[in-house]
């Protein structure tokens, strides 16, 4: 299987690094804010718009880098701005959203790699090995995704998983242990 580093597919740029109980929370109209959480999309609530700061764009990837869920990666489905140790990846091509959760799983398949307060994804996330867009399978095509993208009470990659429940079939790469083996 053809692979290739993740910063040569997207642009890598860590977050905006706010601290959430600093930031003013909104109750209407607010941007989503992203953390290292694993549940909600990664969404800890929404605050109120910062003057001068652009959000991150809906489309963008999330990738936590620390923490104990290193590396849970969401699609982030509207506007946002992040906390400490999450990256941020925009696609350098036209990549639909099911390529994009698609990514976001050979990312989280990765976290084996890493550990909290050891080796953390910071360092190597961009040069981190991922299938090119050639290689992803014909079915993420013909996935009805309209369903994930209206759910934002559980995280997508669980449902996204449950789409595909065997990780380990030849045509996905991945062998048993959620290793990649390409």
């Amino acid at each position: 299987m053809k692979t290739k580093p993740l910063n040569e597919l997207f642009d890598v740029t860590y977050g905006n690094k706010f601290d959430f109980n600093k930031m003013e929370i909104a109750t209407n109209g607010g941007v989503n804010f992203v953390g290292r959480s694993s549940q909600n999309h990664g969404v800890s609530g929404t605050v109120a718009p910062i003057e001068n700061i652009t959000p991150f764009p809906a489309g963008s990837i999330t990738v936590s880098l620390g923490g104990s869920k290193l590396l849970s990666s969401f699609v982030q489905v509207e506007s946002f701005y992040t906390a400490q140790n999450v990256a941020v990846l925009r696609d350098k091509g036209s990549m639909s959203f099911q390529q994009k959760l698609y990514v976001c799983l050979c990312i989280r398949h990765n976290r084996f790699r890493y550990s909290a307060f050891g080796r953390e994804a910071n360092r190597t996330l961009r040069t981190l090995p991922i299938p090119t867009p050639e290689e992803f399978p014909g079915w993420l095509g013909s996935v009805d995704i309209s369903e994930l993208q209206q759910d934002l009470a559980k995280p997508v990659l669980a449902k996204a998983e449950d789409l595909c429940p065997a990780w380990s079939c030849p045509q996905s790469g991945w062998n048993s242990l959620g290793a990649f083996s390409g």
